[in-house]
């Protein structure tokens, strides 16, 4: 599992480091780290405690990690791009799930 502290970190990783077919996380409706969680090839074999602790990573390095409720979307990376010309970090995504979590 990996995840980006900056913006430049975050491009980094979501278009040079995840492949495919890794799990994609960020937090919805706020700026934090984006995490990949690495597949190997496999997503089908990724089980919920692994999503679910992802899901915690992103909110941990995020703005609202603070916040008693949180929403972490995440998709398979090759749902995620940066728009052209988009300033660092920006990415958009489909196909996206949610996992909703409170302390």
């Amino acid at each position: 599992m990996l995840y980006g502290e900056t913006a430049t970190a975050n491009d980094y990783l979501t278009t040079k480091v995840a492949r495919p077919s890794d799990y994609w996380f960020h937090v919805r409706g706020g700026g934090g780290a984006h995490v990949v969680l690495m597949t190997m090839n496999q997503p089908q074999r990724v089980q919920m405690p692994d999503l679910i602790y992802a899901a915690q990573l992103a909110k941990r390095h995020s703005s609202q990690k603070h916040s008693g409720y949180v929403s972490v979307d995440y998709t398979l990376k090759k749902y995620v791009r940066k728009p052209r010309g988009s300033a660092s970090g920006l990415a958009v995504y489909t196909h996206e799930k949610t996992l909703h979590l409170e302390e």
